[in-house]
């Protein structure tokens, strides 16, 4: 993993696995290790437009992580396709459901003989590890509790569909390349006013990756998937989500009030919620050194020390 955008920290050494799926179009679920297999297991899953190293290299290689990454292994999915080296997604081929990138979590966390293990996610990520959660059987690996930085737990609306036809009208222009309009909101997603204006180096950083990490038709087809989404309270009910869960929200987010609608569903004893009020979706690479903090504290709840 590369020295995280913050420009501090030390370099995060990782090891790739790839793990077996039973899919003809996705034959094998590439995850990336970081830290000692002994320690405590996270699983991490990413936003849509990143992948496993750009969503998480700037929170992991923060020097307020220092002590996560000694105490805790962490196994990072790259949804199919979104890893630097993919190819291009293949016309005609069907993207996997956010159901069936939650079922591929279960599928990780057995082959590589995780009986227990905590989750961290962003946006779509943190909505596949609460389906994860809610789909588990009784045989499955247990999710002891999740960092869910700004979760969209409800079905997608007619404004997300219509970013969806502008990507795509755009993408089929783009000579294969991340049409700059897609670029320009994500920037406007991912970070708060502030950090836009102020902090120039990462911006430049975040716009370089976002153009050459991931291929626009991958990014489409995960876009689409993700807009496919079912709606988690209607299938939650009245009990609400009972996992245990720490939410990240960002008070300049574009889905504020989508986060806030979010807070009423979880129902579990052990839910809290921080908000930060000048950043956007991305907290963890907004303010690593306060979702580092507040994340050594939640997993003290389930006595593991850090």
């Amino acid at each position: 993993m590369p020295l995280g955008p913050s420009g501090s920290g030390a370099p995060l050494d990782e090891e790739e696995v790839k793990i077996s799926w039973d899919s003809v179009s996705i034959p094998t679920v590439r995850v990336w290790v970081t830290g000692d297999r002994t320690k405590p297991a996270v699983i991490t899953f990413h936003e849509v437009g990143t992948n496993h190293s750009t969503c998480f290299r700037g929170f992991l290689s923060h020097p307020g992580s220092e002590k996560l990454r000694d105490k805790l292994c962490f196994y990072h999915i790259d949804a199919p396709g979104q890893s630097a080296d993919d190819p291009v997604w293949a016309d005609g081929v069907e993207y996997p459901s956010l159901d069936q990138l939650a079922d591929q979590v279960g599928i990780v966390a057995k082959q590589l003989g995780l009986k227990v293990f905590f989750g961290m996610g962003v946006g779509a990520g943190a909505n596949i590890l609460l389906r994860y959660d809610m789909m588990r059987q009784s045989e499955d690996p247990v999710m002891r509790g999740l960092l869910a930085v700004s979760p969209l737990v409800r079905a997608a609306g007619w404004l997300d569909w219509g970013y969806e036809k502008v990507v795509r009208a755009k993408t089929a222009w783009s000579g294969g390349e991340m049409p700059s309009y897609v670029i320009n909101q994500l920037i406007g997603q991912f970070f708060g006013p502030q950090t836009q204006e102020n902090n120039l180096d990462l911006m430049q950083q975040w716009r370089r990756d976002l153009a050459q990490t991931i291929r626009p038709q991958n990014y489409l087809a995960f876009v689409q998937s993700y807009l496919r989404r079912t709606d988690l309270p209607t299938a939650w009910g009245e009990k609400g989500c009972k996992l245990p869960v720490l939410m990240f929200y960002g008070g300049r987010s574009i889905y504020h009030s989508s986060m806030l609608d979010a807070l009423e569903n979880f129902k579990s004893d052990h839910f809290a919620h921080v908000e930060i009020f000048a950043d956007g979706d991305f907290v963890q690479e907004e303010s690593p050194a306060k979702v580092a903090e507040s994340f050594r504290l939640f997993c003290r709840g389930f006595h593991i020390m850090i």
